[in-house]
């Protein structure tokens, strides 16, 4: 499946913050973090329905190491990624995004 990425400006700033937050705990963390968040979403492109369906044709990803959640849906060919939570936040402030 040829998949196009498309990071949603609330998804954006949720990396944005996860980033300051884990830079703001160790020099290199926050990026990291980004390198993780990174393989996650080119395991999300390469096969966008392996990642189990949560809500409303939502799809969720967990990184590895980092307890952070990528929320996407599949929109024909194109994958729009909603949301980068924290796992422990409530679902509902992603279930709001578009």
């Amino acid at each position: 499946m040829n998949c196009q990425l498309y990071l949603q400006t609330a998804s954006i700033n949720d990396l944005r913050k996860a980033f300051d937050w884990y830079e703001a705990q160790k020099n290199g963390l926050g990026h990291e973090f980004l390198s993780e968040a990174g393989t996650a979403l080119d395991a999300i492109v390469k096969n966008p329905f392996l990642f189990q369906e949560v809500y409303r044709q939502k799809r969720r990803a967990t990184l590895r190491r980092f307890p952070y959640n990528i929320i996407y849906a599949i929109e024909g060919n194109i994958i729009r990624v909603s949301a980068v939570m924290h796992n422990k936040q409530a679902p509902q402030r992603w279930q709001k995004r578009k």
